[in-house]
């Protein structure tokens, strides 16, 4: 995995939103890079334990990331049209 990049938020201007949508995709890749190391391993118990932490990366990021970025789509002075089109991209 690569070090995290910091990444500073103007709360007036930032786009918090954009920058959760971005760390999203991040793990969604990392996650199907797991998936594929998965399938390239021969060793069964490896296999296991990587399927293991697939599922639970995939389970953290339904529970924990993807509920921010629905209460971020809405959150502060956002046109109806511009929520809309966030809550499509999640």
């Amino acid at each position: 995995m690569e070090p995290k990049k910091e990444r500073k938020v103007d709360k007036k201007n930032g786009d918090s939103f954009g920058i959760q949508l971005e760390d999203v995709i991040e793990k969604v890749v990392d996650i199907e890079g797991l998936a594929e190391q998965v399938t390239a391993t021969r060793e069964r118990p490896a296999i296991a334990h990587m399927n293991a932490e697939v599922r639970r990366r995939k389970g953290a990021l339904i529970e924990d990331d993807i509920a921010e970025l629905k209460k971020l789509a809405s959150k502060g002075k956002v046109p109806k049209a511009e929520v809309q089109s966030r809550l499509a991209q999640v």
